[in-house]
């Protein structure tokens, strides 16, 4: 026993030491494998590996030497108690010796234990030191550091998530370089740009600065320059205007107050441009003197009074007489005045008010300037201020300017220190208000205008200039009768006169002052050329254009486009909208007429070619006509041939048939007189006699029969005599004697043969003139009146009426027969004179009335008309008939006549839209 014991703990030690070094030495003896195999690009796959646990391991070893030193001492006491009870004298030596070997049990299992815990900690914390090392030189930026991780324990996948993420942060860290490293090449290149973009700017800025400066000096010399041919042509015109070379007529003075005038405007703008030259050079000093500003802007609203009344706008001054006498720049004051003033005017329509009102107090000086006109926007408040810019921009804009008058305003008082502002709504007028500080006037010595040009500044009383009010529209009497028609387009009243001046002796001149005025005259007038300004209100000249060469009535007329605007842009958009020539102001008045003459030559040769294109269209119609006429005529004469033919053999077999009637129904008279004697003297009670009664009367139902069928077949004869008679007179028209008869006795003759067709649902309204007495086959116009009046009648299902009408115009006799029916469509209206064409049931009309009667009145070498409604009226047919008088012979009966109940007769005298078959051969 005791070596059995020995065995069974030497075997558990054994296995325990054996399990234990085993579970550690896989770790150390593989790991350098996997470590091979990793670093060779072996990709192990650990997700589908065991997952080992680190508190499992630690649990089983502590268990296991647990279990061992636990087996081994039970051992021991189980081999000591054997002992023990074999040997009862040693107790003491048995619990001794197993004390003893249960301390070196527990104190060998203790060992172990630490050693192989020793062994477990060093592997631990030797991964989780490789860890710390790892994150430490990822932390200072090696991020190519990766932890070989071969175990499946929670440290293996602790560092697998760790070079997972230490790769996502390599991957995030070269993504962020290259963006950075592109972003900083981008920075270059766009430094570099915006330096080599600032070197050009520079560069532009100083070429603009030596453009603007060029710019200037060039606007100083030439409006010096401008001034001395300026001043050449003002002097002659005032002395010839005050007569000085001897005296005018009034047309004379007219053109030299346009020259004047148009000079002085010139000079104003001349001067405008200079001033603002000196203002961009910096050479713009105020020249102070003293000046009472309440005299100054009574003087200026004296000489705008004028203006202002001729336009009837009220120009009202309230002076503050407290103004004492300032250092001002009398000059550029003036022109602030001015340019306010004139702007007032130019939008304020006529029955308007302008105010002028001067202020003083808190040392100020104030102007207030207000309107009743037009109004500005809000959004556009800043805009008025500004050079050359202008609200109303577009070619259609109404009131001319350059844009300069109120930033001139806005410069000048900004150099005496002031300000201007603008107070104003859209449609509710204006009021700009001038600040000026006030300086106490000094007494002061005389100082040179600038540039010594006080002579060339524009007097007072014509500084203000306002656009005219055009003119009305006039027509030259100076040109031929026969003159062609120019219709000029402009919104200058002076441009209108210049242009009439230049052509008004040769033709006539219509005018206008915009483009709808235009318009309307050019559909009134039909003028041959006409002449358009561009810049016009309302409808400017390229719309005008577009709409003249749209329209059918008015795109051969010649369209010459005159403006100011030289722009090879704008002379491109006048040709595309179709103009024939684009002139640009000022032009060449022998170059107008030239232009002028060669349009008109165009128009005549078109009005020729159109005459002639009439002419040949008018040519073709009659052409047409007339084979249309003949091929009728044609038509019906091979009608006329076939009709006679098969009326005659027909005729023949209709009189064996008609003549055979009557001897034959008298033959069954005579049948059955004898048949009724026969039965009356048979014997009743014979039974011989019997069945010869019931014979008789049996003959005697058959001979009514028979009878009837005589009278079917006379009835069939009747109708087809009727029918061979109408083709009879339709083969041979015109063959009744022609001599004096009333149509009006015709009228009522067939209208009696009717009156039993009418029914009393039916009224026929009469109106006859006073002679209705032609040279014409009475017999025929009959038939021809029965015919219309029956057609006539069956158009109207229920109750209606038919007007008869008869008017002798000179020597034409008129008829007209009109009835409130169904109307005829057109396309049966197309085909109604035709032979045997009928829209009627079979066997109810043969399609021959109408023909008949066509070919009557054609014989009589009249026409016959057709309107369906007729012209006036929504519903029924009228048949018009025009016969020659030829002679008269006797006067007719009384006119008048009334055939019906209602004597009310509607008639219709316009005779349009009617479809006319001519019957002239």
């Amino acid at each position: 026993m005791v070596v059995l014991g020995h065995i069974t703990i030497a075997t558990f030690m054994g296995v325990s030491c054996a399990v234990s070094f085993h579970f550690l030495a896989i770790e150390r003896l593989m790991g350098p494998v996997v470590r091979h195999l990793v670093d060779y690009g072996v990709v192990i796959d650990y997700d589908n590996l065991p997952t080992g646990r680190m508190q499992n391991r630690l649990l089983f070893l502590f268990a296991l030497f647990i279990v061992v030193t636990a087996v081994m001492i039970a051992t021991l006491a189980n081999q000591k108690i054997a002992d023990l009870a074999t040997y009862p004298g040693r107790l003491d030596e048995v619990v001794s010796s197993l004390r003893t070997q249960t301390v070196l049990i527990s104190a060998c299992a203790v060992g172990m234990a630490v050693f192989l815990s020793t062994l477990l900690a060093r592997s631990f914390t030797r991964r989780v030191g490789e860890m710390v090392d790892a994150m430490r030189r990822v932390e200072i930026g090696q991020l190519a550091t990766r932890i070989t991780a071969i175990s499946t324990d929670e440290i293996g996948m602790l560092g697998r998530s760790f070079n997972k993420m230490v790769a996502q942060l390599e991957q995030n860290a070269k993504t962020i370089k290259a963006l950075h490293e592109n972003l900083e090449r981008k920075v270059r290149e766009r430094t570099k740009e915006l330096t080599e973009s600032k070197r050009r700017l520079q560069e532009s800025y100083e070429r603009l600065k030596e453009n603007d400066r060029l710019k200037t000096e060039f606007f100083s010399n030439i409006s010096h320059e401008l001034r001395t041919p300026l001043t050449l042509i003002l002097a002659p015109v005032e002395n010839m205007r005050e007569e000085r070379l001897g005296a005018l007529n009034a047309e004379q003075r007219r053109a030299l107050d346009v020259v004047q005038r148009n000079t002085v405007r010139l000079l104003n703008l001349i001067n405008d441009l200079l001033d603002f030259a000196k203002i961009d050079a910096g050479k713009v000093s105020l020249n102070p003197e003293p000046v009472d500003l309440n005299e100054l802007v009574m003087d200026l609203v004296s000489s705008a009074s004028l203006l202002a009344q001729d336009r009837g706008i009220a120009l009202d001054f309230s002076p503050d007489e407290t103004i004492p006498p300032a250092m001002l720049d009398r000059t550029k004051i003036e022109k602030v005045v001015v340019n306010l003033v004139s702007n007032a005017l130019k939008f304020t329509s006529e029955g308007g008010r302008i105010g002028l009102e001067t202020r003083y107090q808190n040392d100020q000086l104030t102007l207030i300037v207000s309107d009743t006109g037009i109004g500005i926007a809000p959004k556009d408040h800043a805009l008025v201020f500004q050079r050359f810019v202008q609200v109303d921009g577009s070619l259609s804009r109404r009131y001319e300017g350059t844009g300069l008058g109120l930033p001139m305003v806005k410069e000048f008082v900004e150099l005496h220190g002031g300000r201007v502002s603008l107070e104003s709504e859209l449609g509710q007028g204006a009021c700009f208000t001038v600040t000026l500080p006030f300086v106490p006037a000094r007494a002061s010595t005389s100082t040179a205008r600038e540039d010594n040009a006080a002579d060339l500044r524009p007097r007072r009383h014509s500084a203000i200039l306002v656009p005219e009010a055009p003119t009305a529209v006039t027509r030259n009497r100076e040109a031929p009768r026969n003159a062609e028609t120019i219709l000029i387009v402009d919104d200058s009243t002076e441009m209108l006169g210049v242009l009439r001046t230049i052509l008004g002796s040769e033709y006539h001149v219509l005018e206008a002052s915009n483009g709808e005025d235009g318009w309307r005259l050019a559909l009134e007038h039909e003028p041959d050329i006409i002449i358009s300004d561009v810049m016009m209100p309302g409808l400017n000249g390229y719309e005008f254009c577009a709409r003249i060469k749209g329209d059918e009535r008015t795109a051969r007329i010649g369209f010459i486009m005159l403006t100011a605007k030289a722009d090879l842009a704008m002379k491109i958009e006048g040709l595309d909208q179709g103009a024939d020539e684009y002139l640009v102001k000022p032009f060449n008045t022998r170059e107008l007429q030239a232009r002028v003459r060669s349009l008109i030559k165009v128009r005549r040769l078109d009005r020729q070619l159109q005459r002639r294109n009439q002419e040949l269209e008018r040519t073709l119609r009659e052409l047409t006509r007339a084979r249309d006429r003949l091929v009728h005529s044609e038509k019906m004469s091979s009608l006329g041939q076939l009709a006679a033919g098969i009326a005659h053999e027909i005729n023949n077999s209709v009189n064996a048939v008609y003549n055979g009637i009557l001897p034959l129904r008298e033959q069954i008279e005579e049948v059955e007189k004898i048949i009724r004697d026969l039965m009356l003297f048979s014997d009743k009670e014979d039974p011989q006699s019997e069945n010869g009664a019931r014979q008789g009367e049996a003959l005697e139902d058959s001979l009514a029969l028979i009878s009837e069928l005589a009278e079917v077949i006379e009835s069939g004869a009747i109708r087809t005599r009727d029918i061979v008679t109408d083709l009879k007179k339709f083969a041979h028209p015109g063959t009744g004697e022609r001599k004096a008869f009333d149509v009006h006795e015709g009228i009522r003759m067939a209208i009696n043969l009717l009156k039993n067709k009418l029914h009393g649902r039916i009224d026929v309204c009469c109106e006859f003139c006073e002679d209705g007495v032609i040279e014409c086959s009475g017999s025929e116009l009959a038939q021809v009146f029965l015919n219309l009046l029956d057609n006539a009648r069956q158009a109207i299902e229920r109750e209606g009426r038919i007007f008869v009408e008869t008017r002798r115009v000179r020597d034409e006799m008129i008829i007209r027969v009109r009835d409130t029916g169904c109307g005829i469509p057109e396309h049966v209206r197309n085909r109604i004179f035709d032979p045997f064409f009928t829209t009627k049931e079979v066997g109810v009309g043969t399609g021959l009335g109408l023909a008949i009667s066509y070919s009557i009145i054609h014989s009589h070498g009249g026409t016959i008309e057709v309107e369906s409604p007729p012209s006036g009226f929504e519903e029924g047919t009228m048949f018009t008939i025009r016969l020659p008088v030829r002679a008269t012979k006797e006067q007719g009966a009384e006119a008048g006549g009334v055939l019906s109940k209602d004597d009310r007769f509607v008639r219709s005298s316009k005779e349009s839209d009617r479809q006319t078959v001519s019957t002239e051969g």
